[in-house]
C-alpha cells in the first residue's frame, strides 16, 4: 500500500515546475522522513506542539483508494521546511 503527500491538482503540478531539480530533491527526500517520522496515533500532550495533524488516504498498489481520512501526525520541523521549499517560487516570484 502507499499513500502520497504531494500535491497533483493541474496548476499545482504546473507550479512544480518552477522549482529547481536540488529543490525537487529535497522535497523527495522530506517526504522519505515524514514519512519514515509520521504518526498514527496522537503524540504525547509534552510533545503535541511538535507535530501537525492531518489526514491521509490510502491506496492499494493499482492506485485505487481503499482508505480515506486516516489520521496522521507528522513532524513540524519536516513539514514546515518542505512547505517553505514547496512554494519558495512564490517568493521570487515576489521579489521579481
Amino acid at each position: 500500500m502507499a499513500s502520497t503527500f504531494y500535491m497533483t491538482c493541474p496548476q499545482q503540478h504546473r507550479e512544480s515546475n518552477k522549482l529547481t531539480n536540488s529543490e525537487r530533491q529535497k522535497l523527495r527526500e522530506l517526504q522519505d522522513v515524514m514519512n519514515a517520522k509520521r504518526r498514527y496515533s496522537a503524540p504525547p500532550d509534552s510533545e503535541a506542539d511538535q507535530w501537525y495533524a492531518g489526514f491521509e488516504d490510502v491506496d492499494d498498489e493499482h492506485g485505487h483508494t481503499i482508505k480515506r481520512g486516516i489520521p496522521v501526525w507528522d513532524p513540524k520541523a519536516e513539514h514546515d521546511e518542505f512547505f517553505r521549499i514547496r512554494f519558495s517560487h512564490y517568493d521570487r516570484l515576489s521579489d521579481a
